[in-house]
C-alpha cells in the first residue's frame, strides 16, 4: 500500500509465498517481498555458473508465484572454426547467441537453427559465410590454319599471317566459408 501527505511517502509492500521448484519437484516455500531475484536471495539458493530462473530477475512477486529453478549445463558453440565450452541453462540457439554477441551476417549459417532449443551436450556452429568476386585474365592462343596451295611444293608450309594470343576477362563468384573458398561459378566473361 502506499500513502503519502506532502513531500513524505510510504511504501510498504506485502510479503507473498513463493514456491521453488527444480526439475518439476517442489524445491521450498519461502514467504517474501520484492522481486524474484529477492525471493531467490531470501531462500538462500546457490546459482552456480549460468544458473538462473525461469522468470526474469526483476519480476515483481505475486501471492502464490512458482518460480522453477534452471540449472546450467555445458553446450558448445563453434563459431569462426572454434570450439568454445558454454554453460546454459535454458533457451534457444537465438538466445544463446544474443547472451554471448555474437552477431550474425546476412549470409551466416547457423545449425541447429535459430528457434531449436538447447539440451545438455548440445553442439551450436555459427558458419560465416560471405561471397566475393574475382576476375581472371585468361590467354586465348592463336589458332593455326592450313590451306592446300598449288603454287607451293609439297609437304612446303608458308606462314601467310602471324597469329598473336589474345584475352579475355572472366568473372568469378566465390563463396567463402570461415575464411575458405568452398565454392566458384563463372558469372561472366568479356
Amino acid at each position: 500500500s502506499i500513502t503519502g501527505s506532502g513531500t513524505y511517502v510510504e511504501i510498504s509492500i506485502a510479503q507473498q509465498h513463493m514456491w521453488f521448484y527444480e526439475k518439476g519437484k517442489l524445491l521450498m516455500r519461502v514467504k517474501a517481498a520484492g522481486t524474484v531475484a529477492d525471493a531467490v536471495e531470501k531462500a538462500g539458493i546457490d546459482f552456480e555458473r549460468a544458473d538462473t530462473t525461469d522468470l526474469d530477475p526483476d519480476t515483481l512477486l505475486k501471492k502464490d508465484m512458482k518460480i522453477n529453478i534452471l540449472r546450467s549445463f555445458k553446450i558448445y558453440l563453434v563459431v569462426d572454426g572454434k570450439k568454445h565450452p558454454v554453460d546454459y541453462a535454458a533457451g534457444t540457439v537465438r538466445d544463446l547467441l544474443k547472451r554471448e554477441q555474437i552477431e550474425l551476417g546476412k549470409d551466416d549459417v547457423v545449425k541447429p537453427g535459430l528457434s531449436k532449443t538447447l539440451k545438455p551436450g548440445s553442439k551450436v556452429v555459427v558458419k560465416r559465410v560471405r561471397y566475393e568476386t574475382r576476375e581472371v585474365e585468361k590467354v586465348i592462343k592463336y589458332g593455326t590454319q592450313t590451306k592446300q596451295s598449288a603454287v607451293l611444293a609439297e609437304g612446303l608450309k608458308r606462314v601467310a599471317r602471324q597469329g598473336r594470343d589474345g584475352s579475355k576477362t572472366v568473372t568469378y563468384e566465390d563463396k567463402v566459408v570461415n575464411g575458405k573458398v568452398v565454392s566458384s561459378k563463372k558469372v561472366g566473361e568479356v
